[in-house]
Parts: structure tokens; C-alpha cells; sequence
């Protein structure tokens, strides 16, 4: 400021006023008046000359200022030496997170709808939980284009007694992004910087990694080798003298999956040119599927079975099948493994799309009867909680179950939205 460091000014003021009387006089006249002002970073002298005038009737007295001011140097500089701390955001579906609050009042994410948070945090090498993320995204544009949505973020950090930080910025759920470090406390206090934010199964495991000024060395503890950011990361936690995995959430999802003659499938390809099934024989499918309880379509089947051996005392083959299960604008989920026609198998889930995007696990190959009626049960873990229409109470398989009329006619009601045919 300029008034901290200029030169002691006098400013004198003789303005006439009217009175109607006069001042005594015998008035006292005062010389000087000392006043001192102490700050951490200001010292202040301020002295009031006051003169009398000879004619006291119709004036004022002869004032003058002086005012010195001496700006001190601050303590100590903020540090601004950049530290990269490395954190993982996973949410273990144990946390009922996030939470959809749609204010808009429409079908689709819109402007104005609010998603409330809170998720485990990990350090960057997963052994050891620091505390949780808490905090609220604003939806600002739904991107059907880029199949996600963008967010104005406002949450924090809780490390424990080490103190929290508070970051502040976009998200977008189908690309990485930097948001702004806004404060913090305990020995975070003063921080401000960036940090990174990198998706590796919306919403369930996000990876940070923070660049971070004006703070103290950051502890040990906390500066880990980071993990290289993957899809199948898993945080432990520590328990007397030995880790121990969390085990995620595992939800059960009951499909039919029946060949009903109508799609020309399966395509058997005798490519071993032998009179009876050889190795690399192929055998392309796709068949319809519904609901466990047969009362809706979801979609079909879509893959390849390749056969790896022939086994005439078991009357039936062995393949090594990849295939998914498309269920209209669900998704998919593609599953890997075995697929024995003489008896049931269990194939691992690979993955997914929609809401089924991060999914993993397994599911039991049941047969019925071959190869015109198939049950599967999946357990399925990495996916928020799947929807009510598709966990419907599952029909005991028996060769002789059928799906309702309604879900064989593909009426509206008995279909899942834009089903897969």
C-alpha cells in the first residue's frame, strides 16, 4: 500500500466557520500528541500539532498531522517446493454411494441433479487405509455422446490426524481430469496445487495423484510406491501382522439362454476336414435369452466355441468358448472359460459395457438340454447394485420350462428397454 511506505507528510487546515460566539480565551494549547500503533508487519507514529489562532471568533485552530508508517518484512516465505502424494479412491459398495438425487425431475442426468458421496481412501501402494472422500458433484451437461456426464466438484480428503484437503474442480466421468487443491487442515493447512484425477472403473476406483505446495514434508507413511493404476486393483488392510483382502460385494443375476430354432444357430465349421469332431473345429452361436423368472426378453447370445476335444465315453465334446450376453441398453457381459457339453461348467466373467462396465467374476454353466436350453447363474462383483427388473425370483431349470408368451412375443411390457435381437 502506498500509505505504508511514503515519507511523513503535514497536512494544515484553516477552514472558516461561522460561530455565534466565540471561543474562550484562555483555551489550552496543545503541542503534541503521541499515539503509537503495533502490528506484526506495521509500525505507526502518529503526532497532532494543534495551534491556536490569534483571533479565536471565527476560526478554527491551526491543525497539523504527521504520520509515519514502516512496513517489516513477513516472517517466512510459503514453501512452494512441489511434493507428489499418490492416493486410490475405491468404493466398496458397502458405503450405499454414491447416491442419485435426480432434482431435475427428468429421465435423463440433467442440469441441476445432485450426487452426494463418500468413498474408502487407500495410499498409493493399497496397503493401508488413510480415511475416506466425502463430498457432492453437480451434474453441468449430460454427454450421450462420450456416454457420461460432466460435474462440478466440491469434496475432501480425511487422512486421520493427519488433517484433510479439500479439492475443487471438474469431473468427468469418461476422461481424466485436474481439479484444483483449495486448503486443508492438520498438516495440510496452507496446501494448494493440483491434483489428477484418473478414472479406472467409473465410479468404483479413481486414481490421484497430487501436486502439492506450500506444506511441510509430507510423513513417510504416506509416500509410498504407487501401483501402477489397472482394472483389477484390490485395496488391502491390515490385520494383526498380515494383510487381508476386502472382499467386494457379490451379486447373483439368474439368465435363460434357449435356442429356439429360428436364428440358424449353432454354425457348426468342420474346419479339421475329419468325419468326426477334431480340434480346431469351430462352432459360431447366437441364441435369445430372458429373465430368470422367464417373463422378460433381455437380448441374445453372441459368440464362438472352439473345440479342443472330442470325448466319445462322455458322448460330447470340450470347447474353449467366448461369448457375451447383450441385454439392450444395459449392456453386455462377456464371459471366457470352458464349455462342456456333457456336463456344467463355470466360464469367468472378462467384463462388460453399460452397467456392467468393470464387472468381473464368474458364472455357472448349467445345462438342461443340449444344446437348446441353458441356465447360468452369475456372481458378479465391481457394479453398483443391478436393477430390479433384472432379479426376478429364477424358475427351478427342467427341460421342460418356457418363456412366458408374452416375453416370447416381445411385447413392450414383457422386454427390457431396445432389447438385443
Amino acid at each position: 500500500m502506498a500509505s505504508l511506505s511514503s515519507a511523513p507528510r503535514t497536512i494544515h487546515s484553516s477552514d472558516k466557520l461561522p460561530f455565534t460566539r466565540s471561543l474562550p480565551t484562555n483555551s489550552p494549547t496543545i503541542n503534541t500528541l503521541p499515539s503509537k500503533l503495533s502490528h506484526a508487519s506495521l509500525t505507526q507514529t502518529l503526532k497532532i500539532h494543534t495551534t491556536t489562532a490569534k483571533d479565536p471568533g471565527f476560526s478554527l485552530p491551526r491543525r497539523s498531522f504527521t504520520c509515519k508508517s514502516h512496513a517489516s518484512p513477513s516472517d517466512s516465505a510459503r514453501p512452494t517446493k512441489i511434493q507428489e502424494l499418490h492416493l486410490y479412491e475405491v468404493n466398496d459398495l458397502d458405503r450405499g454411494s454414491p447416491a442419485y438425487l435426480r432434482l431435475s425431475n427428468k429421465t435423463v442426468n440433467s442440469l441441476g441433479d445432485l450426487v452426494p458421496f463418500t468413498n474408502k481412501l487407500y495410499t498409493g501402494d493399497l496397503k493401508k487405509q488413510l480415511g475416506i472422500t466425502q463430498g457432492l458433484c453437480v451434474l453441468i451437461e449430460n454427454k450421450p455422446e462420450k456416454k457420461g456426464d460432466r460435474y462440478e466438484a466440491s469434496y475432501s480428503f480425511q487422512f486421520g490426524d493427519y488433517g484433510h484437503m479439500a479439492v475443487r474442480g471438474s469431473y468427468l466421468t469418461y476422461a481424466d481430469t485436474y481439479l484444483s487443491v483449495v486448503g486443508g487442515s492438520g498438516i495440510f493447512e496452507g496446501a494448494y496445487g493440483q491434483v489428477k484425477l484418473q478414472q479406472i472403473v467409473f465410479p468404483f476406483k479413481i486414481f490421484y495423484t497430487f501436486y502439492l505446495r506450500g506444506i511441510k514434508e509430507l510423513p513417510e507413511e504416506l509416500l509410498v510406491r504407487p501401483v501402477e493404476p489397472n482394472l483389477t486393483i484390490d485395496p488391502f488392510l491390515y490385520y494383526v501382522s498380515h494383510w487381508k483382502p476386502i472382499l467386494p460385494k457379490v451379486q447373483e443375476l439368474y439368465v435363460y439362454e434357449i435356442n429356439e430354432r429360428d436364428r440358424g444357430s449353432p454354425a457348426y465349421l468342420r474346419l479339421s476336414q475329419k468325419s468326426v469332431n477334431s480340434l480346431g473345429d469351430l462352432v459360431p452361436f447366437s441364441n435369445k435369452i430372458y429373465t430368470g423368472d422367464l417373463q422378460k426378453r433381455l437380448g441374445i447370445t453372441a459368440g464362438m466355441c472352439i473345440l479342443i476335444e472330442n470325448k466319445p465315453e462322455k458322448k460330447g465334446d470340450r470347447y474353449e468358448a467366448t461369448f457375451s450376453f447383450y441385454f439392450g441398453d444395459y449392456g453386455h457381459i462377456s464371459v471366457q472359460g470352458p464349455y462342456l457339453t456333457y456336463e456344467d461348467t463355470c466360464l469367468a466373467v472378462t467384463g462388460g459395457s453399460g452397467i456392467f462396465e468393470g464387472v468381473y467374476g464368474q458364472v455357472k454353466l448349467q445345462q438342461i438340454v443340449f444344446p437348446f436350453k441353458l441356465f447360468y447363474t452369475f456372481y458378479l462383483k465391481g457394479i453398483a447394485g443391478l436393477p430390479e427388473e433384472l432379479l426376478g425370483k429364477p424358475v427351478e431349470p427342467n427341460p421342460s420350462v418356457e418363456p412366458s408368451p408374452a416375453a416370447k412375443a416381445c411385447e413392450p411390457q414383457a422386454t427390457v428397454a431396445n432389447f438385443t435381437n
